[in-house]
């Protein structure tokens, strides 16, 4: 058997070779992660990476620069709406299709 049908990257340049162990996405700006098994690569990179993003009362966006237990929300994508859940018990917050995102409950400047 020739090493190309037992290794598909034998024959590939060594600059070019690279595999995937994990692929992660950011669907809310400054939130956690989500691990996906897949992702389609758009104009602008990954489908739902950093495709919402949290803001304040007055449309003013969140960071964790400003606000790092921003890292402890873990986005769910449900059907037609984000969920942001904490990794501690106590708050959830949903927006659906055409906003009504707002600031996170125990998350304080």
């Amino acid at each position: 058997m020739s090493d190309s049908l037992n290794n598909p990257l034998a024959d590939t340049p060594s600059d070019l070779a690279a595999v995937i162990s994990r692929l992660y996405v950011y669907p809310v700006k400054s939130c956690a992660a989500v691990s996906v098994q897949e992702a389609i690569l758009t104009e602008t990179g990954l489908e739902f990476d950093r495709a919402w993003m949290v803001v304040d009362g007055e449309g003013n966006f969140l960071t964790q620069r400003e606000l790092p237990r921003m890292a402890l929300i873990r986005p769910q994508l449900k059907h037609y709406e984000m969920v942001l859940r904490p990794r501690h018990a106590g708050f959830a917050h949903r927006a659906g299709p055409g906003g009504g995102a707002g600031a996170c409950a125990g998350l304080e400047r």
